[in-house]
């Protein structure tokens, strides 16, 4: 029933769209009403509306039939307040033995919906946990630090420059690159002397950086580099 509704909604669009496109080149609104397929009163009210059918249709925000469970609950909420884990189907369970020839069995999918919005707007905050996978060699880390605040010389002139710092997620193996710029180029190429010098071997190294200016994950080959 409800995708019977969408596909005859996404049909009145398409009328709609359609008698729009014949009225732009220059139909009268009799025959842009006939090619869309409707009456010429109905094009009336959609071009002085301005919306198509399903942008006008509000959401509707009532129960169409009585809560088949609303005389139980409050017996219901008293349990799932009392054991967090409960299931659906063990209180469903309960409450036909409770009340014999008050629910049916093909009540049961009404009942779970119940029970998943009551835990949604009133259950416990849930934990929100993001697996991460460190992938041994090939996963990496790295940023660029500026050195200038460190005051650092050669002969008594000025050194300003960078550090880029690679660290492989897995292994927590670090390693450096003195750099000028925070540009792809000084990525790439920091990326490809810290694998050399951590012994990381030839698979590419996938770099996630959260400040890059250039891009935000690189790719880099023996002797090539590829941006993601």
């Amino acid at each position: 029933m409800v995708l019977l509704e969408k596909e005859s909604a996404i049909k009145r669009d398409l009328e709609v769209l359609r008698m729009r496109r014949e009225r732009a080149n220059g139909r009268t609104q009799e025959q842009a009403a006939a090619r869309a397929g409707m009456s010429v009163r109905t094009a009336r009210t959609y071009e002085r509306l301005g919306q198509l059918p399903s942008q006008l249709k509000q959401p509707r925000r009532y129960r169409t039939r009585p809560d088949p469970f609303a005389a139980d609950w409050p017996w219901v909420v008293k349990q799932l307040e009392r054991d967090e884990a409960l299931q659906a189907t063990t209180l469903f369970a309960l409450l036909r033995t409770l009340n014999p020839g008050r629910y049916q069995a093909g009540q049961v999918r009404t009942f779970q919906e119940h029970i998943a919005t009551w835990r949604a707007q009133h259950g416990p905050t849930r934990e929100v946990m993001f697996p991460q996978i460190h992938r041994p060699g090939v996963d990496a880390q790295s940023d660029f630090t500026h050195m200038e605040s460190l005051g650092i010389t050669l002969g008594g002139v000025p050194f300003p420059h960078l550090v880029f710092h690679l660290v492989l997620s897995y292994s927590n193996i670090e390693a450096i690159q003195v750099c000028f710029s925070e540009t792809f180029e000084s990525l790439v190429e920091g990326i490809e002397t810290c694998r050399v010098a951590s012994h990381s071997g030839t698979e590419p190294i996938i770099s996630v950086r959260p400040s890059i200016r250039s891009t935000p994950r690189d790719v880099l080959r023996r002797g090539s580099a590829t941006a993601w």
